[in-house]
């Protein structure tokens, strides 16, 4: 290899990476959480005329996410964007 540290450097450096990108996601997951919530809201308000209580958002159905649902597909977009931020 021509890095001086050999496979060991080699290896820091790609540890240093995967805990770089582990900082983005775990710093970034609240507005995961928020954009959701929001979004939630909005979709419930409009498909149903009249107020929504917060608690109707965690039931899903066929046809639409649930809060916890609809967080997990943030956080997964989240991980895609910054595994394609990286390259």
């Amino acid at each position: 290899m021509s890095i001086v540290g050999g496979q060991s450097q080699v290896l820091e450096i790609m540890y240093e990476g995967v805990k770089a990108d582990d900082i983005l996601i775990i710093s970034n997951i609240y507005l995961v959480v928020l954009i959701v919530k929001k979004w939630m809201n909005r979709s419930a308000y409009v498909n149903s005329g009249k107020g929504v209580y917060m608690s109707s958002l965690y039931e899903g159905g066929w046809d639409k996410l649930s809060l916890d649902e609809a967080i997990k597909e943030g956080v997964l977009g989240l991980a895609r964007g910054v595994d394609k931020f990286d390259t």
